[in-house]
């Protein structure tokens, strides 16, 4: 393992920065018309490390000995043929982030009682993000990584989640029940979350610099600089005009908050949104994984000419079938592959802007 002081040099320089630009700008030229520079398909898979920043930890050491781990990743941005950008990450309790700041402790709490929210749906607490403990280690150990000012690494904050996925982690299944007997408390609640997550999402924006900050899990769904990103895996529990009423409009104010808007992560049956998705200007990505996956070529299908899709080979679906249906054009594999040559593909969508 390299000492600190080599850490810092080897993540400070300049050739390794402008490797990962060159394949940003590569993506970018993906995420504007549909091809860059290569006859290739565009391949993802990053490395990533971090530290888990929670009150009463020392994170000082931590930071250190991440930076010295993600240093001798550094090679892997040299690859010529896969984009495999250096991550950072400073997170605490998973995706159970927000809950916390809410006053649930998530799954991971022994006590069932503390799994979840008990006031009825409607009356929601307005917690006190700013001088929440959680929130406050976490923007102390962001600002101490920032001021290493390290040129290469990206970096991703904690999990933000979406509206709807912290609604079902606050409430489980009566959030559901409270959108069909409770509407207008369960729009004043979802309106109560996305304003705590916007507020998360803006101090990221107003803290770490542009071309640094990515959003969850960048190793397969890091974008450009400037696009943002929220989770859609809870979508699969509701009908196509649940979600359009409910959540979309919300989803939108959060990636509206970006430059270039951004991306869903999706991982459960969602087709019936799609026409939904294709309707949100501030939406440019969807990222498949899981059952997702096998919905590949009714995305392609349903979205917009000029959104992207991630989504990476698996047992059930194999790259020829990705390939078939998306030529490699519009898409982001993501997945420690060898990038396969672009082709036409094999069911009907435009490659360039709509």
């Amino acid at each position: 393992m390299v000492s600190f002081d080599e850490a810092r040099a080897i993540l400070s320089d300049p050739e390794l920065a402008a490797r990962r630009d060159t394949y940003f700008e590569r993506m970018q030229a993906v995420f504007d018309g549909g091809a860059d520079d290569r006859e290739e398909a565009f391949v993802l898979f990053g490395a990533q490390v971090g530290v888990e920043a929670e009150p009463g930890k020392d994170f000082q050491a931590d930071l250190e000995a991440a930076v010295c781990e993600l240093a001798a990743e550094a090679d892997l941005l040299r690859d010529e043929k896969v984009f495999r950008p250096l991550i950072f990450s400073v997170s605490a309790y998973g995706v159970h982030f927000v809950d916390r700041i809410f006053g649930s402790h998530g799954y991971a709490a022994a006590d069932e009682s503390l799994r979840y929210v008990h006031n009825d749906i409607g009356e929601l607490p307005v917690p006190d993000v700013d001088n929440d403990p959680g929130w406050r280690i976490v923007r102390e150990a962001t600002k101490a990584f920032l001021a290493m000012d390290l040129a290469v690494p990206v970096f991703v904050g904690t999990c933000m989640s979406s509206a709807l996925n912290q609604a079902m982690n606050l409430y489980s299944e009566r959030f559901l029940l409270g959108l069909l007997d409770k509407p207008e408390g369960a729009r004043r609640d979802l309106r109560v979350i996305v304003d705590v997550i916007k507020q998360l999402h803006q101090w990221y924006l107003d803290t770490v610099p542009r071309w640094q900050l990515q959003g969850a899990a960048p190793t397969v769904r890091a974008q450009p600089p400037g696009y943002g990103q929220i989770d859609g895996c809870s979508t699969h529990l509701l009908g196509p005009g649940q979600y359009r009423d409910f959540i979309a409009e919300l989803d939108e104010e959060v990636l509206s908050l970006y430059p270039k808007g951004g991306m869903i992560h999706l991982c459960g049956n969602h087709i019936r949104h799609i026409r939904t998705w294709a309707q949100m200007s501030s939406l440019k990505s969807v990222q498949l994984s899981s059952v997702a996956n096998e919905e590949v070529e009714a995305h392609v299908q349903g979205l917009r000419s000029d959104q992207v899709i991630y989504v990476g080979p698996t047992d059930v679906l194999p790259l020829e079938r990705i390939m078939d249906a998306t030529g490699g054009y519009r898409v982001i594999l993501a997945a420690d592959i060898q990038p396969p040559q672009r082709r036409e593909p094999k069911i009907g969508r435009d490659r360039t802007s709509a």
